[in-house]
């Protein structure tokens, strides 16, 4: 026997009758993810908040253990070559160095220590101002000075790449010359001094004046002559100090030069190494 079952008479019942919810339910739906997402939102910025206020006092505790960075003088500071590698380059061989002479450098400063006066500071530059009405005029201006109680100092920078073979030089001009004062027989000791950093001439004394340390050579007071001491290595990018002292009397030796291109008295010589 057949069955007929009747159709819905309204919209409600036609949607109950194909499990479709209504707008009511569609409604408490809707509220129930929205409540659901504001929940999940709201544990979310929780946690991130107490993450950031954990994270900010980590970071407050471990800058409250270091110290502030020490002020450190320029003089200190370590020196940064700009010969950046070229050992690797050199080392392999596969490149060759231009060959080149001996490069001559004048001191960046000569200065005179006495020891009979062990605390005593000269003057820095005493002899490279000129007074006049209206100032100071400098000019450039070299004393090698060295008798049986004062010894001159002189600092040099081995700047150059390649040319690390140095060598100290004294150049005597001729006897006649006006800038020299010398007795004849003396003999004169060159050291190089214990320091790796630039010298400040302005406290610089006996007792105050880097130790001594490699005795690199002699030199004589003969007449017009170029000596030089054995060569030794002077890396790039060093400071090279160096004492001028009287070995063998009467010292008396009063070279004066002047100018960039007057090599008389104290100078260093640099020689090709690769």
């Amino acid at each position: 026997m057949d069955t007929y079952v009747s159709l819905p008479q309204d919209e409600a019942e036609s949607l109950h009758a194909l499990n479709i919810p209504g707008p009511e339910q569609q409604d408490a739906k809707l509220t129930r993810r929205r409540s659901a997402l504001l929940l999940w939102l709201t544990g979310l910025i929780f946690f991130c908040t107490v993450l950031d206020i954990l994270t900010i006092a980590y970071l407050g505790n471990t800058l409250s253990i270091y110290k502030s960075l020490d002020t450190n003088p320029i003089d200190e500071l370590p020196f940064l070559s700009s010969y950046s590698h070229l050992d690797d380059i050199y080392k392999e061989k596969k490149i060759k160095a231009t060959p080149r002479g001996p490069v001559m450098q004048l001191p960046y400063s000569l200065t005179q220590v006495d020891s009979s006066a062990p605390d005593h500071t000269q003057e820095p530059y005493p002899d490279q101002l000129k007074s006049k009405t209206s100032g100071m005029i400098p000019y450039n201006e070299r004393r090698t000075i060295v008798t049986s109680k004062i010894s001159t100092i002189a600092e040099f920078f081995a700047a150059d790449y390649g040319m690390e073979n140095c060598s100290i030089t004294l150049t005597i001009p001729s006897i006649s010359d006006e800038s020299l004062n010398i007795h004849e027989d003396a003999i004169f000791d060159i050291w190089a001094l214990k320091s790796d950093r630039t010298i400040d001439i302005r406290r610089l004394n006996w007792n105050s004046k880097p130790q001594r340390g490699t005795h690199l050579g002699t030199f004589s007071a003969r007449g017009r002559s170029t000596q030089r001491t054995p060569t030794y290595t002077c890396l790039s990018g060093t400071y090279q100090h160096i004492e001028m002292s009287c070995r063998q009397g009467p010292c008396h030796m009063h070279i004066l030069a002047s100018g960039q291109k007057d090599f008389s008295g104290l100078y260093m010589t640099q020689y090709q190494t690769i």
